[in-house]
């Protein structure tokens, strides 16, 4: 079995509600051109699906996000769920 994308989740989820084909775009749209990454935040949708999806895929379209972030003189780190991630090397880049 194949993984499913987030975005496919989406879909999937309009799909058995029966929401008008054009609410993807509207979410798609949110999130690339609006720069929304919460559900609850995407106000162009009604609160009722808006609701739902967050029920269903939580509350965030990308599951990941930032738990804490350490900087020192020399890299910066930030710890996402549960992975440590080095984000840039200030020896390598600059300040």
């Amino acid at each position: 079995m194949n993984p499913v994308s987030k975005y496919e989740m989406i879909r999937q989820v309009l799909s058995e509600l029966k929401q008008p084909s054009y609410r993807y775009s509207q979410i798609t749209e949110a999130i690339f051109k609006l720069k929304v990454g919460e559900f609850d935040r995407m106000v162009i949708l009604p609160k009722s699906l808006r609701e739902e999806l967050i029920q269903t895929l939580g509350p965030r379209v990308c599951s990941i996000f930032p738990a804490k972030e350490l900087t020192s003189s020399q890299v910066s780190k930030v710890l996402v769920t549960g992975h440590l991630i080095l984000t840039r090397s200030k020896a390598l880049f600059g300040s």
